[in-house]
């Protein structure tokens, strides 16, 4: 099913797969209206902690910087002495080399993912 038109969201084409589709009858949109928003969050057990708001994408550099500048701070004030288990999923910039070791030169466990 396809839009005819972008004036017209009541009016539908029905086509079949083996059809294919016409360009002139398809309305391409971009998820989300086009908008990227970037933003780095931190939970622990003792609640939730800043929601910080990121320029544009994050490489693992960027990621080092916003794990020095926000996890450390929250890890220094909330588990001075402790071990704690530092959790992050498995996208790339979280499984960059630089990333890997910034944890290891501080001695920061991080959970398996998934666990």
């Amino acid at each position: 099913m396809i839009l005819a038109r972008p004036s017209d969201t009541h009016k539908l084409k029905w086509v079949k797969p083996t059809h294919g589709l016409n360009p002139k009858l398809v309305v391409p949109t971009v998820q989300g209206g086009g908008v990227v928003i970037m933003v780095w969050g931190c939970i622990s057990t003792y609640g939730f902690h800043d929601l910080i708001l990121l320029d544009g994408t994050v490489d693992a550099r960027g990621y080092v910087t916003v794990l020095q500048n926000y996890v450390l701070p929250v890890i220094e004030q909330y588990y001075p002495g402790h071990t704690c288990i530092f959790q992050q999923d498995n996208a790339a910039v979280h499984t960059a080399h630089e990333v890997h070791e910034f944890f290891h030169a501080r001695h920061l466990q991080v959970l398996d993912w998934p666990p």
